[in-house]
Order: structure tokens, then C-alpha cells, then sequence
């Protein structure tokens, strides 16, 4: 973090002369994007900020500006080492407790929906459900074999969230059953090869309260898979 926050000053040093210019001169700011060091500085500043907007936090440019300028001038720091760490320090600490105040309200919504979604979903004709909470709908039977854990199948499938996102996909994507979440091990098992199957896995059987990337804490997720074809295992 601190060094994405020093190169990000570099950036916004040159941004925030820009837009002090323009709004003296009440045009747009431009910003040269021609050279590699350019662009970088720009993907840098960018993604520094919009990851700090995340967190509820942003840079003040003009600060960032002056302190930038006092370094390339050569001028003694307003702030001691000692205060500066201070300062780090306490910003470390408020973002992580925002961390936390955001992952503890991200695991409460996701836990209302999910189990609000699993209770009205169990209730549908079409719909099973397994005795760890798995439900699975078939949405076209298979005839062919089944796989066991250690088996290597081959899968087109389509992830999404309860409220429809798509969160991930994959055609002809290929792994060892016991090799993926709990959800998919026990349901591919059930699974004939040539089957296409809807599978709405509960947390436990999912990411859990950790997520994982795009899937957030105690998140309810639905899997449309296509069983394509299946490896047997030499064990």
C-alpha cells in the first residue's frame, strides 16, 4: 500500500497541476499519454484511487502536489519521519477496520438472500434437495456414465450469483472431481455424462465465510453445468 500510494503522488502531481490550470482557464485538462512512463503513471494513479474510493478514502492533490513538489525542489519535509509513520499507521488501521465493518455487512447480506433464495428455490417441482443442502434441476438428463472423485471430467458450465450476475463461465474445461468445491464434487457424482444440471450451492458447500475474488463471504451461488464427457480414473 504505501508504495502504490508513492508512485500514485508521482501521478497525481502532474493531474493536479493540470486541473488547477484548467479550472483558471475553464478548460478541460490535458494529460500526455505518449510515452510507457506516462501510461504507467496513469494506470498507476487510476487504479491507486479507484482502490482507495473502494476503501472510502481519497488523496487531496493539491497536498499531494505540494509534497511531491517539496521532494523534486529539494525542500525539507513538513512532517517528520516520526509523524508520517504515525500517519500511516493510522490510516492502516482505520482502513482495516473498515475492511472489516464492510466484510462483516457483505456476510450478513449475503447470508439473508442465500438462505432466502435456497428456502423459496427448495420449494419448486423441479428442484432437489440433497441431504448437505444441495439442490440440484435437471434441466436435460444425461445417459451416460457417472464420474467418481478421482475421475477427470470435462464441463461447459455458467456461475452465477442469486441475483443474476454472471460471475464466471468455461467451455470444455476440464479437472478432477475432488479437485473443486464441495458443491460440484457431489453433484457432478449424481450426474449422468450428457446431462446439463442447474446446481444452487449453499455456503458450506461453496467459499464460506473466506469468499473467494468475485465471490464474496457466505455467498449463495448457482451453477448451470454440462456434463460433457468423463475420464476414468487408473486408481
Amino acid at each position: 500500500m504505501k508504495k502504490q500510494l508513492t508512485i500514485a503522488y508521482c501521478v497525481l502531481l502532474f493531474t493536479s497541476a493540470c486541473e488547477r490550470k484548467a479550472a483558471e482557464n475553464k478548460v478541460e485538462p490535458h494529460v500526455a499519454l505518449d510515452t510507457i512512463e506516462q501510461k504507467v503513471s496513469y494506470v498507476i494513479g487510476f487504479n491507486t484511487a479507484q482502490q482507495l474510493h473502494k476503501e472510502g478514502y481519497s488523496l487531496d492533490a493539491e497536498v499531494t502536489s505540494i509534497a511531491i513538489a517539496d521532494f523534486n525542489n529539494g525542500v525539507e519535509p513538513r512532517m517528520s519521519k516520526e509523524e508520517m509513520r504515525a500517519a500511516m499507521t493510522t490510516f492502516q488501521t482505520e482502513l482495516q477496520e473498515r475492511r472489516q465493518e464492510l466484510l462483516a455487512r457483505d456476510t450478513e447480506r449475503n447470508s439473508a438472500q442465500g438462505q432466502l433464495f435456497l428456502s423459496e428455490n427448495g420449494k419448486r417441482e423441479n428442484v432437489v434437495t440433497t441431504k448437505s443442502g444441495l439442490q440440484y434441476e435437471i434441466v436435460t438428463p444425461g445417459s451416460g456414465a457417472t464420474s467418481e472423485v478421482t475421475d477427470r471430467v470435462y464441463v461447459n458450465y455458467q456461475g452465477s450469483f442469486v441475483d443474476g450476475e454472471v460471475f464466471d463461465s468455461g467451455e470444455n474445461v476440464d479437472f478432477i472431481v475432488n479437485q473443486v468445491i464441495p458443491g460440484w464434487v457431489e453433484g457432478l457424482q449424481l450426474m449422468n455424462t450428457g446431462a446439463k444440471w442447474k446446481l444452487f450451492i449453499p455456503p458450506a458447500l461453496a467459499y464460506g465465510e473466506s469468499g473467494s475474488g468475485k465471490v464474496g463471504p457466505n455467498a449463495t451461488l448457482i451453477f448451470e453445468i454440462e456434463l460433457l464427457r468423463i475420464e476414468k480414473s487408473s486408481e
